[in-house]
């Protein structure tokens, strides 16, 4: 009996651990699949979108536009920690960042045309 169940248990956390690393970053900035987003100025399909990498301590930034286009990350505080111009080609592109200490994070990506908005929590 006592096999059985560390049988189970070994396979759900086998099973949450792949589907956690399958999953990848949770989405700060999810997509807004159809348009429209939180300005009303948003594109249509699944960009804009941002992650934050933990592991490896950088975002990943997809966003279509002509107009220049910044990622900034402010602290609880109202301070900027990071800002970035980052391509707004479509694709995912990554941008390391220092080391974030805990707390909870604005994270913008915004141009003149749209602004999208999320938070980051680090705990």
């Amino acid at each position: 009996m006592k096999k059985l169940i560390f049988t189970l248990v070994l396979g759900f956390v086998s099973t949450f651990t792949f589907s956690a690393i399958a999953d990848g970053p949770e989405p700060i900035i999810p997509p807004d699949n159809g348009g429209g987003g939180p300005t009303g100025k948003g594109i249509p399909g699944d960009i804009p979108r941002v992650w934050y990498d933990f592991g490896g301590g950088y975002f990943i930034v997809a966003i279509q536009s002509m107009e220049t286009t910044t990622l900034t990350v402010e602290n609880s505080s109202g301070a900027t920690v990071v800002q970035t111009t980052v391509n707004a080609d479509g694709y995912s592109h990554s941008y390391p960042v220092a080391s974030l200490p805990s707390g909870i994070y604005l994270v913008t990506l915004e141009n003149v045309e749209e602004s999208h908005s999320g938070y980051l929590l680090i705990p």
